[in-house]
């Protein structure tokens, strides 16, 4: 699978500058290095494909040669964390630190934010370029049988019956 990039390279450089700092004496990453380039490589896929998915499921036309530029740098960026956070997870001396926080979590935290800005605040990809499967993203039926569209209409009508019991009603929020 390649690299979700507008310049070939553009993704290795930015996993390159964010994991830099495990390697030794300021070599470049090769095949003996630990992570090798090998090891490198298998993260930006693993991000790229795992990238596409949520994409997909979204209604988001996943062949990315059609996305314009801008569209492409955008998510290079996330496939970037995605596959530096792999790397540094990989790195056995930073797994032993008993202090939160580290360069992994942040990065995970980072990439993680595709997904949520994807499925949860229903991110426009298309603005900048990524181009829909289907004529509209918000006629994909979830697993309750309504599509999104109409979900979303019922929660803005100020006329309909709303229910009686909600979620985390009882929640005291205060604390």
């Amino acid at each position: 699978m390649a690299a979700i990039e507008s310049t070939a390279g553009d993704v290795r450089k930015r996993v390159d500058m964010l994991v830099g700092h495990l390697r030794t004496s300021g070599a470049n990453f090769s095949a003996t290095s630990v992570p090798s380039v090998s090891d490198i490589t298998v993260a930006i896929d693993a991000a790229s494909a795992e990238i596409l998915a949520w994409l997909a499921s979204e209604g988001y036309d996943v062949v990315f040669g059609n996305w314009t530029v801008t569209a492409r740098d955008f998510i290079a960026w996330y496939n970037a964390l995605g596959a530096a956070y792999r790397i540094e997870m990989s790195h056995t001396g930073l797994l032993l630190s008993p202090t939160p926080g580290t360069r992994a979590e942040t990065y995970y935290n980072m990439y993680m934010d595709l997904r949520t800005q994807l499925t949860v605040e229903h991110l426009d990809l298309s603005d900048i370029g990524v181009s829909t499967t289907s004529e509209s993203r918000g006629a994909k039926v979830s697993q309750t049988g309504h599509s999104k569209a109409d979900k979303l209409t019922q929660e803005v009508d100020d006329d309909a019956v709303q229910p009686w019991y909600r979620r985390e009603q009882h929640i005291d929020r205060s604390v």
